[in-house]
């Protein structure tokens, strides 16, 4: 019996994922219901951090990289980036994490629960935030990644919009990276933001 839940649990996970009702999944192996208005309050709350945690990044790393290219860029992120999220996190009273199947940070890597997100976007499901409530009661937003103008120059296609000499400088910092060869408004990975009760 315990390896047949073993095979059903994923399946039974992604049929629930899609749910747009009042029950959302809970990857600890339990549902829980919330209504509708609490579904929107989390979505509400979680666009708002993933927003500016996006524009406090992104204006800081446009910003290094209009004063020193790629290399500076590559630098404050590879320096920064963590606080950053960390001193953002504190702010909200949230654990605020990007995650990818491409990774360039091996310390992004998912766990099982934004695994199961990760795959639900990258296999065709609908690109839209999923909301999670863990057994603690904290609330999970999840949102999609999409690639922006900006992002291009650090996760293009190596030799076209990423030049082969800043791919060799991001490899010195990211010698495991696979987190190229996007294009804008493709598919990068999630925002993964859990909002402490």
């Amino acid at each position: 019996m315990k390896n047949k839940l073993y095979y059903i649990l994923p399946f039974l996970v992604l049929i629930a994922c899609n749910n747009t009702d009042k029950k959302n999944i809970i990857i600890e192996n339990n549902t829980i219901e919330i209504s509708q208005e609490e579904k929107e309050l989390t979505i509400e709350k979680g666009k708002e951090i993933a927003l500016n945690t996006f524009k406090v990044l992104g204006g800081n790393l446009k910003k290094s990289m209009g004063e020193g290219g790629v290399e500076n860029a590559i630098n404050y992120c590879n320096a920064n980036a963590s606080n950053l999220m960390d001193s953002l996190g504190t702010y909200y009273s949230a654990n605020i994490r990007r995650t990818s199947n491409k990774l360039r940070n091996e310390n992004n890597t998912p766990t099982a629960a934004e695994q199961i997100i990760l795959d639900t976007y990258t296999n065709g499901g609908e690109m839209k935030p999923v909301v999670d409530i863990l057994s603690n009661g904290n609330r999970v937003f999840y949102a999609p990644i999409k690639m922006k103008p900006l992002c291009i120059s650090c996760h293009g296609t190596v030799g076209k919009s990423l030049s082969n000499d800043n791919y060799a400088f991001i490899k010195k910092h990211y010698p495991n990276d696979k987190a190229t060869g996007y294009e804008v408004s493709d598919f990068r990975g999630i925002w993964s933001i859990e909002l402490k009760k």
